[in-house]
């Protein structure tokens, strides 16, 4: 039986412990690959002004015809960059799910006594809850800060939004203790088992965020 579980990083499971082949290290990689080009995209689309100037100059040279027309913008065009703008930032979430679930997989390696101590093998049913929840829609893969193992063979998550709020879930076999920190310095604590009424108060409570 799980009992609830405590926040602690282990000294041997650090971000300098990563160094991927741009020589970044993982929390750096992941931030870059969240930044790249512009997580969160923001796109304005506006019509293309035609300007059509007509001068007129009688022999009197004392009028002038001025005229300005404006060309309605191309939808289909409009509609091409939105879509491509959706599918930038499609691609660049999937990138970010596709190294953090490569970071969780490779804990399975992890062997009995991997901090030197008594550290327990992680679980392979935590693991595969880990990758669960990176796969949902509702987790912001680009605030994860960090992903890690614990001695007591689960998994850490931890978030921050870079607005002084952030958070952090444990995850077992069975059940997750999570914690959200608010600005307003409310703090959301729960100790849930991992199915779906749990799950959807977990993201409930990740939303605020």
């Amino acid at each position: 039986m799980e009992s609830s579980f405590s926040f602690v990083k282990p000294d041997s499971i650090t971000s300098s412990g990563f160094l991927n082949e741009n020589g970044l290290d993982k929390v750096d990689y992941a931030s870059q690959l969240a930044n790249n080009g512009g997580f969160i995209t923001k796109a304005v689309a506006m019509g293309v002004m035609v300007f059509t100037f007509s001068f007129n100059e009688p022999a009197s040279a004392q009028s002038k015809d001025f005229s300005m027309q404006f060309s309605k913008p191309d939808i289909t065009i409009l509609e091409k960059v939105e879509r491509e703008i959706k599918e930038d930032i499609q691609s660049q979430k999937e990138q970010i799910r596709h190294f953090w679930k490569q970071e969780v997989s490779s804990l399975a390696l992890l062997k009995e006594g991997w901090d030197g101590e008594q550290a327990k093998r992680v679980s392979t049913t935590a693991i595969n809850n880990v990758l669960n929840m990176l796969n949902s829609k509702q987790v912001r893969l680009d605030l994860i800060q960090d992903i890690y193992a614990n001695e007591a063979g689960t998994v850490t998550i931890e978030w921050d939004n870079g607005n002084k709020e952030y958070a952090g879930i444990q995850v077992g076999r069975q059940r997750m203790s999570y914690y959200v920190t608010l600005h307003t310095g409310e703090v959301l604590k729960d100790y849930e088992p991992i199915n779906a009424i749990g799950l959807k108060e977990l993201y409930r409570n990740l939303s605020l965020l």
